[in-house]
């Protein structure tokens, strides 16, 4: 286990009642805003930091069984989840900034900076990664309209076990450096943002809605 799964991660079915929609955003925006920040803070924790052109990348690469117990799914399905959750969280609960890119946020979910930011990531973390695609393929989720799939993505938040929710951890950090690659594919702290919001939501029994920008 790399020592980004060694931190101790959020029990997603305990968070504080308190946190309202009004939080959740803030916390999004707050993550947002503190990009110039954040890029100088994230460090290589559970980073690939061997030769560059490892499996990560190659086309076989984390195809074995995850840990969720869900059936391993074909590393083309595996990655086509990735990119749908990747295309729903540009835009949910609200526009993923550019960082500088004219490109909006949904366009940058692309196979090719999918493979680019895998190859950031040691196999370890890569075979979470997949570990929580199968979750979401086994949950019905593939290619899932977007309420649906926001739903499905909080209900496994809230109530997958330990090494399920490490997974789901892994699967959005790498989806969230897809959309930049300002973000370590190995930081879990904007994942875990995201998807405690969607707990929270599904914990009330709320729908997850987009949130309009605020002028």
């Amino acid at each position: 286990m790399t020592s980004a799964e060694n931190t101790a991660r959020p029990d997603y079915g305990k968070r504080s009642p308190q946190v309202s929609r009004r939080g959740f955003l803030g916390k999004t925006a707050v993550a947002g805003s503190v990009t110039a920040v954040t890029a100088t803070m994230l460090g290589g924790s559970g980073s690939a930091q061997a030769d560059p052109t490892a499996a990560a990348g190659a086309p076989d690469a984390g195809a074995s069984g995850g840990r969720s117990g869900a059936a391993a799914a074909p590393l083309s399905r595996r990655r086509e989840m990735l990119l749908q959750v990747a295309r729903v969280g540009a835009v949910y609960p609200v526009e993923f900034r550019g960082f500088g890119e004219s490109a909006e946020g949904a366009e940058r979910a692309t196979p090719a900076r999918l493979r680019a930011a895998e190859r950031r990531l040691d196999p370890e973390r890569l075979a979470r990664a997949w570990a929580g695609a199968d979750a979401l393929i086994a949950l019905g989720l593939l290619g899932a309209a977007q309420g649906r799939m926001l739903a499905g993505i909080g209900r496994q938040a809230a109530q997958a076990d330990a090494d399920g929710k490490r997974d789901l951890l892994a699967f959005v950090a790498l989806g969230v450096a897809t959309l930049s690659p300002h973000f370590d594919p190995a930081d879990d702290h904007v994942a875990e943002i995201w998807l405690g919001g969607l707990s929270d939501l599904q914990r009330r029994g709320r729908q997850p809605q987009p949130i309009p920008p605020l002028n």
